[in-house]
């Protein structure tokens, strides 16, 4: 076989070739109006929404000034030619007072190509996050007791998670499959 023909065949496995990487979901805030931004792409069927949450909160409490923004945590993984974004939005998330520091809350995967998204899944997710200075925010980020791990691995084309309690690991029963 030429060579040509050779690299021809490992062409479309190139624009896949990932490197195996774990990275943290980081707490951070994104804006639900103003200029868009990638949490903006990823949940934007749920913008409108997270706006009515959050004017509702404000509502109640109005003396608070709150800031429009939503809560994430977030990573990516980066390839060739597609990155690969995890994240759980702090809304809708469910909790028990016997585990303050884990919340259950709606998270998704969205592959971008080209500067376009597309949602590969919608799951719930258990994430393990201490509250920071203003909810689970950036500040939330500077412990390491708890913390929720993402993992892509390119061999089986998938991402799971590991829960950090108190500092130990273990695995979440929770696998997406990357198509």
């Amino acid at each position: 076989m030429s060579a040509v023909a050779v690299i021809t065949l490992f062409v479309p496995f190139a624009s896949y070739a990932q490197d195996a990487a774990s990275h943290r979901l980081v707490a951070e805030d994104f804006s639900l109006v103003g200029p868009a931004g990638l949490q903006t792409a990823v949940w934007a069927d749920k913008i409108a929404k997270l706006r009515a949450d959050r004017a509702e909160v404000q509502a109640l409490a109005p003396g608070a000034h709150l800031k429009p923004i939503a809560q994430v945590w977030t990573t990516t993984f980066k390839g060739a030619d597609r990155s690969y974004v995890v994240s759980a939005v702090n809304n809708g998330c469910t909790s028990s007072s016997a585990d303050p520091n884990s919340l259950t809350c709606p998270a998704r995967v969205v592959e971008i190509i080209g500067g376009k998204t597309r949602v590969i899944a919608d799951f719930d997710l258990p994430i393990s996050s201490v509250r920071g200075e203003y909810g689970f925010d950036a500040s939330s980020n500077s412990q390491t007791r708890f913390m929720t791990i993402a993992s892509f691995d390119p061999a089986t084309r998938s991402i799971s998670f590991t829960d950090v309690s108190n500092g130990e690991k273990s695995p979440i029963d929770v696998h997406i499959k990357l198509q």
